[in-house]
């Protein structure tokens, strides 16, 4: 029993040392992260013209980086925000088309808390 605590141990240390560690789901929960790595993207959809669509959050860095890119239905890029050391907000309109919107957050070494909300109107 010992020996598979010892390898279980080790197992998680060495995927934590290589992809980082995250606990949460980033739109629906705070997300806790570890040496976070890694490409996330995350979709919202719209049904109806002018519907107003922001994604907006927090993100409170100790070190790394995390950045956040939101995309039109069209992929064209609409704003982003770069999270460094330190507390950050983060606020994301979208452009009131029809359509999947993509949130994509790219983790760089991010050890911190990253919380993104959606807000309609």
């Amino acid at each position: 029993m010992k020996w598979v605590l010892l390898v279980t141990a080790i197992a998680v240390g060495i995927l934590t040392y290589y992809t980082g560690l995250r606990v949460g789901y980033v739109t629906l929960l705070p997300t806790y992260t570890y040496n976070a790595r890694g490409v996330s993207n995350y979709t919202y959809r719209t049904y109806q013209d002018a519907t107003r669509l922001t994604i907006v959050g927090t993100c409170s860095t100790r070190s790394g980086k995390v950045t956040v890119r939101f995309y039109d239905p069209e992929e064209r890029y609409l704003g982003g925000q770069t999270c460094t050391q330190g507390r950050y907000g983060i606020a994301l309109p979208a452009n009131g088309k029809v359509g999947l919107y993509r949130l994509e957050v790219d983790f760089e070494h991010y050890t911190g808390r990253l919380e993104i909300d959606e807000k309609r109107d």
